[in-house]
């Protein structure tokens, strides 16, 4: 046989065997992968999922004992209710404010005297939200521990008029620490936000009460919304690499449980198996044109 087709025919031989080879281990590269990062997004989304169950969990009967003082805050008892209100549910303070400006609280407070309640932003959104409604005011830091505090807050009403609205400051300085407690793979870390992208817990300090924008620019209000409607697992650009993110709303409350992996170690062992592959596709290649060519030249 002519050594020009001798050689055409081992190459032709040996790019078949190749591309058979190479095709398999396309596809089952895919599959693998398919299957690992739907493996790995069941898991964070059970994880995210029950903490998120938690933390409403521990939210409920603090949003309780708010509804259950309501009818007295415009009783003689009001104080040593609030008082018994503060020590059973774990406030920091539990108070009421009047149309009148007038204030009380479980605990002597230390106010400027022109100090008015109805101007509070939890005073404002009870009053807008109506007297079926429980408000849970957006997580600020306290001036004196620097530990992040919300307001929870509702109206009442009695006959059609105001009598006040009823509240209580709640310190979330436990959920923080839970959040930031999480241990993930894939360099995995828990964040906490709240629907307009104001980060409320990282385990970068300076991101905290900032935009999340800013670690993640991808991460915009509408973005944080579909992620948390569709419950699934996305991606997302970082200068320091490519994350897969989950969003879990938190029932009860404005806010949203994140889990954040670096998708680069998550998919290393893939990669590993990447490369293996390729050393098997050249092995073969070798393997088969040494026995193409030996067949050829008999």
């Amino acid at each position: 046989m002519p050594r020009t087709l001798q050689s055409k025919l081992v190459a032709f031989v040996v790019g078949l065997i190749a591309s058979a080879v190479l095709l398999l281990g396309v596809l089952f590269y895919q599959q693998l992968r398919g299957q690992l990062l739907e493996g790995i997004e069941n898991e964070i989304r059970s994880a995210a999922t029950a903490y998120s169950l938690a933390i409403g969990e521990w939210m409920a009967p603090k949003v309780q004992l708010l509804k259950a003082i309501k009818p007295v805050i415009g009783t003689s008892e009001a104080k040593s209710v609030f008082v018994l209100a503060k020590a059973a549910g774990g406030f920091d303070t539990v108070y009421a404010g009047y149309p009148d400006k007038r204030a009380l609280f479980s605990e002597s407070q230390n106010l400027p005297a022109d100090w008015d309640p109805t101007s509070r932003p939890w005073y404002k959104e009870a009053e807008l939200a109506g007297e079926a409604q429980i408000v849970i005011t957006k997580p600020y830091a306290d001036a004196g521990t620097k530990k992040l505090v919300i307001s929870i807050s509702s109206l009442v009403k009695d006959g059609g008029g105001t009598v006040g609205v009823a509240a209580a400051d709640l310190f979330i300085d436990r959920i923080v620490s839970e959040v930031l407690a999480l241990k993930l793979a894939g360099n995995g870390f828990g964040f906490l936000l709240h629907k307009d992208g104001t980060v409320l817990a990282h385990p970068l300090k300076e991101a905290v009460m900032k935009p999340v924008t800013e670690q993640v620019p991808e991460l915009s209000s509408d973005r944080i919304g579909r992620a948390a409607s569709e419950g699934k697992m996305f991606a997302v650009q970082r200068n320091d690499g490519d994350r897969l993110l989950f969003l879990a709303p938190i029932k009860g409350t404005d806010w949203l449980l994140g889990i954040s992996l670096e998708k680069n170690v998550l998919l290393a062992p893939l990669n590993r198996l990447l490369m293996t592959m390729l050393l098997v596709l050249v092995a073969v290649g070798g393997m088969a044109a040494l026995i193409a060519g030996g067949v050829v030249r008999r």
